[in-house]
């Protein structure tokens, strides 16, 4: 079987073109289903997790700050949240910063 791209963008094209208002905030609720505001500031890793943002894809990582079981502070780079989490969490860091740019994301029910 091949994957006929052309047609494939053109049903997309055509189903979206076609999706009214209330269409598109039940999708956007889909989407945000489960999701929390998440506090700026310092944010315990056992709350919330840091994400790779979009903007950042180019990088191929994000930096955040990072604090440390002691206090002290420092830099890490995340891509997949999931695996920084353990990798992190076994280096001694417990804090991480929002600095604003997330704004909504899912509790870390680990």
């Amino acid at each position: 079987m091949s994957l006929d791209l052309d047609k494939l963008t053109k049903n997309l094209k055509k189903a979206l073109d076609s999706m009214t208002q209330e269409d598109w905030d039940e999708f956007n609720a889909k989407i945000d289903e489960g999701k929390e505001d998440v506090p700026m500031g310092w944010i315990s890793i056992d709350d919330f997790l840091p994400a790779w943002m979009g903007e950042d894809v180019w990088k191929g990582y994000s930096t955040y700050k990072v604090k440390y079981e002691d206090g002290t502070e420092d830099e890490s780079f995340v891509t997949d949240h999931t695996t920084w989490y353990y990798r992190v969490k076994d280096d001694g860091i417990t804090h991480w910063y929002n600095d604003g740019r997330i704004k909504r994301g899912y509790p870390n029910n680990r």
